[in-house]
């Protein structure tokens, strides 16, 4: 539902970047050192993923 309604407000001013959190929890109260490292990971992993659709919509944007 979220995403819906992203899509609808901001039209091409969004984009999703979301993938499977692996090792990391879902808890968003979890500020464990562990958990940090493993959400720091993902993001790095998922900019890598990602790294052509993210600069394209930073040019457009």
């Amino acid at each position: 539902m979220a995403q819906y309604q992203c899509r609808l407000l901001l039209g091409g001013n969004y984009l999703r970047i979301d993938g499977y959190l692996e090792k990391a929890s879902i808890d968003l109260d979890n500020i464990s050192a562990k958990n940090l490292n493993e959400l720091q990971k993902l993001g790095i992993k998922w900019y890598e993923e990602n790294k052509e659709n993210i600069l394209n919509f930073i040019k457009s944007v």
